[in-house]
Parts: C-alpha cells; sequence; structure tokens
C-alpha cells in the first residue's frame, strides 16, 4: 500500500509539474475584475470607451534637469514621436498638437496623453529603455494610468510566485520541525505535491495566476500543513499510520467542510474574479485535505525526537497554567474579554474597504506608486475621469454651445470638488488651416456618434469614501448644467469600478452569514449537543 501510495503521488505530482512548467502563465487581465451583469456605471463607461475608441490612457510624466529647463519642449516632442511610431499606440495629445492650444489647454503642457488599444508589457519595456536616449541626462520619466497599472501589476505577481510561496513553505516548515520533529518533513512535503498539483490544474485549464488566483496559493500551503501536521501527530500518538488516519480523520473533514462552504460561497459572486479565487481556493482546499489522509502517513513512520516531544509539553503545561489562571480568576477573565469585546467592536465600526484602485498592490515605495504621487504632486491628478456631452443634433465637436455648457460646468467644478487640471474640447477656429491638427484633436472628442463629444478631467488618489463624495459631486453638478439641448454625464474607470465595492461588502457580510450557521450546525452535531455546540462556536464568533 506505502508503494502504490509513493508511486501514485510521484506520478500524478510529476505530470503535474510538467504542465505547470510548459503551460502555466502569470497575468493578471482586467476582465478578472468584471461584474456581470454590468452596473449602469460600467455600462456608461464602455459606451464612452466605444465613442472615443481609447480603452486606456496612458500618463507620460516628465521632469528635467532645473539647467535645461528649455530642452523639455523638445524632449518631448521627440518621445511623443516616438510613442506615435509605435503599433500599440491608437493615439498621441502632447506638445505637437497643443502648441497651437495653449491657452485653452495650459494645465496640461507637460504631460503626454496616450490612448492605448492594446496594452502589452514590451511597450512599456521600450519606452523605459529607450526614453534614456531621447530625454536630457538626469531626466526622470513617470509612467501612470491603467496600462502602466496592468504591466506593473503583472510584475509584481511573476516576482511574488518565485519566491513568496517558498518562503512559506520553509517559515511554516521550521515551525513544524520545532514541534513535531522529523514527521515535518512529510508535512512539508505533502503540501508541495498538493500546490503543484493545484498550479498543474490551473494551467491545465488555461486559467492564469493572477490577484484573484494568486491568494489559493499560501491558502493551500498553511491549510494543507495544519492538515498534514495534525495526520502526522494523530500517527505517532496511536503508534501506527491506519489507527491514526481513523482518529483525526472525522475532525479533519468537519474542518475540511466548513471551510469549503466559507470559500465556496463566493462562487456565488457576480464578481469573476471572486468566482475564480473561490473554484481555486476550494480546488486547493481539496487537493491539501486528500494528500494529508493518502500521503502523510505513507511519507515517515519514525518518531519525532525528545527535543519536539518536550516543546509539546511545554506548550501544553503553558495551556493548562493559563486555564488554571482563568478559572480561579473569573471575574478578571470576565473582565478581560468584556474588553477585548468593546475593543472589536470599535474595530469592527472602523472598517472600511480601500482603496479603490490597483495600487494597493503595490509597496508604497513601488515606481508605479511613486509614479502617482509625483504626477499628482506637479498636476494635482492622475486619475482620468471624463465629461461626455450629448447634444439633440449636430456636430458637438463643433459647437459652441457644448463648449460653453462644459465651461460652465468646469468653473462650478473649481468651486465644488477636488480635482486637478481639465481639457475641454477646444474651438476649431483656433486650429486655422491645419486641417492634420484638427484630425489628431478631434481623434480625442469626436465620438463615433457624432452627437458626443468629451471633455477631460483628473483627479487625485483619494480613499473609496472621498472618491463617492467627488463622484457624487460631479453627477450632481453635472444635472444641474443639463436639459434636452444638452446633456452631461460623468464617467471613467473610477466611477465605474465604485459599485463593485459594494458588491465586495455585500458578499462578505451573506459568507460570514452562511459559515457562521454551517459552523454552528457543524459544532452541535460534532458535540451532539445544542448548548455544547453554541459553546464551541463562541470562540469563533470573537
Amino acid at each position: 500500500m506505502r508503494v502504490v501510495a509513493l508511486v501514485g503521488w510521484t506520478a500524478v505530482a510529476c505530470a503535474a509539474a510538467w504542465i505547470a512548467f510548459s503551460r502555466l502563465t502569470v497575468q493578471n487581465p482586467r476582465g478578472l475584475w468584471t461584474v456581470s451583469p454590468d452596473p449602469p456605471a460600467r455600462q456608461v463607461w464602455t459606451f464612452a470607451q466605444r465613442q472615443f475608441g481609447d480603452r486606456d490612457i496612458l500618463l507620460v510624466g516628465l521632469k528635467v534637469p532645473e539647467n535645461r529647463g528649455l530642452t523639455l519642449e523638445s524632449a518631448a516632442v521627440a518621445l511623443q514621436r516616438w510613442i506615435q511610431d509605435q503599433p500599440e499606440v491608437a493615439q498621441v495629445l502632447g506638445f505637437e498638437q497643443l502648441r497651437a492650444l495653449r491657452r485653452q489647454l495650459g494645465p496640461f503642457r507637460r504631460r503626454l496623453f496616450s490612448g492605448l488599444l492594446e496594452v502589452k508589457a514590451s511597450f512599456i519595456a521600450r519606452l523605459r529603455h529607450e526614453s534614456r536616449e531621447l530625454l536630457p541626462p538626469g531626466s526622470d520619466i513617470h509612467l501612470a494610468g491603467q496600462p502602466a497599472i496592468d504591466v506593473a501589476l503583472d510584475q509584481l505577481l511573476s516576482d511574488d510566485l518565485g519566491h513568496t510561496v517558498l518562503i512559506a513553505l520553509a517559515a511554516v516548515g521550521l515551525t513544524l520541525l520545532l514541534l513535531i520533529g522529523r514527521r515535518s518533513v512529510a508535512a512539508v512535503a505533502t503540501v508541495a505535491a498538493g500546490l503543484i498539483v493545484l498550479l498543474g490544474g490551473l494551467a491545465l485549464v488555461r486559467v492564469p495566476v493572477s490577484s484573484a488566483t494568486a491568494v489559493a496559493l499560501p491558502l493551500t500551503v498553511v491549510v494543507g500543513v495544519s492538515y498534514a501536521a495534525h495526520v502526522a501527530l494523530a500517527i505517532e500518538r496511536t503508534g501506527g499510520s491506519r489507527a491514526g488516519v481513523q482518529e483525526i480523520r472525522a475532525p479533519l473533514a468537519w474542518s475540511y467542510l466548513t471551510t469549503l462552504v466559507a470559500l465556496g460561497s463566493f462562487t456565488l459572486s457576480p464578481i469573476r474574479a471572486l468566482r475564480l479565487f473561490a473554484v481555486a481556493s476550494c480546488v486547493g482546499l481539496t487537493v491539501a485535505f486528500f494528500s494529508a489522509l493518502t500521503l502523510t502517513p505513507f511519507l515517515w513512520s519514525g518518531q519525532s525526537g525528545d527535543w519536539p516531544r518536550r516543546a509539546r509539553r511545554l506548550l501544553t503545561r503553558c495551556g493548562v497554567r493559563i486555564f488554571r489562571l482563568a478559572v480561579r480568576n473569573r471575574k478578571t477573565t470576565i473582565g478581560i474579554w468584556v474588553g477585548v469585546m468593546i475593543v472589536i467592536m470599535v474595530g469592527v465600526l472602523r472598517v472600511r474597504v480601500e482603496p479603490n484602485s490597483y495600487l494597493s498592490f503595490f509597496p508604497r515605495d513601488h515606481a508605479i506608486a511613486h509614479a502617482y504621487r509625483t504626477i499628482d504632486a506637479a498636476f494635482g491628478g492622475s486619475i482620468p475621469l471624463h465629461v461626455l456631452a450629448r447634444v439633440d443634433s449636430g456636430v458637438a465637436y463643433r459647437q459652441d454651445r457644448v463648449r460653453a455648457r462644459l465651461g460652465a460646468f468646469f468653473r462650478g467644478v473649481n468651486g465644488e470638488a477636488r480635482i486637478g487640471p481639465a481639457l475641454l474640447p477646444p474651438p476649431v477656429r483656433t486650429l486655422g488651416d491645419d486641417g492634420g491638427l484638427e484630425a489628431s484633436i478631434a481623434r480625442w472628442f469626436r465620438g463615433r456618434d457624432e452627437r458626443y463629444t468629451r471633455a477631460m478631467l483628473a483627479v487625485p488618489i483619494m480613499s473609496t469614501a472621498e472618491a463617492r463624495q467627488v463622484i457624487h459631486d460631479l453627477e450632481a453638478l453635472a444635472l444641474v448644467h443639463s436639459d434636452e439641448e444638452v446633456s452631461l454625464t460623468v464617467t471613467g474607470l473610477l466611477p465605474a469600478s465604485l459599485p463593485m465595492q459594494q458588491l465586495l461588502v455585500s458578499l462578505m457580510i451573506k459568507s460570514l452569514g452562511l459559515l457562521s450557521v454551517v459552523v454552528v450546525v457543524a459544532l452541535v452535531l460534532a458535540s451532539r449537543s445544542l448548548r455544547g455546540g453554541l459553546v464551541l462556536a463562541t470562540p469563533n464568533v470573537v
């Protein structure tokens, strides 16, 4: 039996490793974080993207040494021309187009906009590398916007995958070595085999390691090590593999099933990323459970040694002493736990869902986070918002009434909300006879349906509460300046993603509620007593 189990697991692990090595990808496609069906705010944003053809906006911030200030415009033009020649770029708005529009577009004179239809890591890499040759020595380039975040997040996940799982295995393995001795080798080997099977399964069904599925990897490690360690200790207590597995199988199954319910509840989410997280985590949990029962017993059968037994006895004595103190001083114990519950309730009341962008994935000193802070400090905003303007007839881009309405809107914005620079459709007459310049500018402001045009503004990074308030103020102001002739609508990636925050909160509440019920039922059945089950559930509630 031992030989069959080891041979079977070796074959499965080798096959999974080969599949993972040859087919597994690490990427974070934007489609993961979409809601089905789309909320109205995201539908408006999708419509705006179709109208103007720029799925994402890349912000390129330039800084040249002070003694080379006169070279800024020439350097920016050279960089802009390089960007225009790249196959990934749909349209560019930079110094050359803005030279004739400085009075109208002054706040943007030191920033380049690039609308990218399809963002590729190779483009960002080329831009960073080749900009060194185009810019004066000592210059800095800061890339922000969703394309830069997407590429940086992919790289962050790739870098983390190579060492965080190994660090987790090593750290947990060292702890187990101190507590269960040589049997920790069996536990870590079991989890490593289960992790390889999980990665092979992701590769087999073409699901990448992303911000959604990456969480399943450390979850599999932590839970799997716990399961395997319990099996190893049970075998040592009973003196045999069969008896140990029989002893631990039932409590391990209860633990597995309740955790499975908690994670499985996220499969009901309308957010695809959470569904992938739930499926990957449940698969990892299942692999960990079955590998602990079918592999750990056959990997090592020796004793754990004297030191681990002494360490466990020491921990047991500490626990018994704490219990005795609690029993002898019941009033103090009750007072301590009342204080703990008050602290917990204060903490719960202060919980907030933060933040509202991918920047939460990055350390504060990461290049992408630094770029956003730098652009915010220099220009007052780094997150683009769009104000769609729809007219009852004609070409919106060319109409003075539209520019007047948008101008009134932005004059109101300056007194109501915290925003950075704004970019309005320019009067056509300011372009003179330069048809090429007009065509270039028109691509930014003329929708496929010519009754639509837009203005753009930038807001700084802010908390979700502040973002909700700013978006609410802007939407209210847009409504004030709308009528049957010209209607204004505020949209963008930020307002389109805010509804997801509420979905996440409501889903977590439902998941916790379902889990609480399942855990109480499981504990009542396990203890065969309603009172006993409620008592056992109390620590879980706390």
